[in-house]
């Protein structure tokens, strides 16, 4: 599996994070079986900063980290690891399909939110709900889903193996074309 970035949206502790990427953990039970030699450290890099070198797998932290994220346009997280990261081969392990970000309200829901773009069309069915549909147009679909914890695996391992199969079900807002709708 790749490594999903997160970003810090607050400033994070140490507790903190280790509940969201402990919870969130890539398990023997989600894959059916682990590599002994795969790296044990969860499949995520927390970012935290905009000078941030290490964008290797992030394990416990030591200490608070001080976000340069409050109040970043999801835009703007969403270019940073590929304007930032001169690393090749860590630039090829970050996926590029989506990101997650650690905001205010998660240390108090223990959710997440999972940004991820596609390709396809929106469109609104018979009962005034905006729905997505693959039917070949290279239109830019933008959604935003706030997931629990405890999801956050699951989830994001049928988005990397079977786009568009992850459902609605912590879905909050669809936009195309551009970012910033959300």
């Amino acid at each position: 599996m790749c490594d999903a970035p997160v970003f810090a949206a607050y400033d994070v502790t140490p507790e903190q994070w280790s509940d969201f990427s402990n919870t969130a953990n890539i398990t023997e039970e989600h894959v059916g079986w682990l590599d002994p030699a795969t790296d044990p450290t969860p499949p995520y890099v927390l970012i935290y900063s905009r000078s941030q070198e290490n964008l290797h797998r992030t394990g416990a932290l030591a200490a608070k980290v001080t976000t340069d994220f409050k109040g970043a346009s999801y835009a703007d997280m969403y270019t940073f690891p590929e304007l930032t990261c001169k690393d090749e081969e860590i630039s090829n392990r970050l996926i590029s399909a989506y990101f997650l970000v650690l905001d205010a309200q998660s240390s108090k829901d223990r959710q997440v939110v999972l940004i991820n773009k596609t390709l396809g069309s929106l469109y609104i069915d018979e009962a005034d709900d905006v729905q997505i549909t693959n039917d070949g147009k290279d239109d830019t679909v933008w959604m935003k889903h706030r997931i629990p914890y405890e999801k956050v695996a699951f989830f994001c391992l049928v988005r990397e193996s079977h786009p568009g199969d992850e459902g609605d079900e912590f879905l909050q807002n669809m936009t195309k074309e551009t970012i910033e709708g959300l």
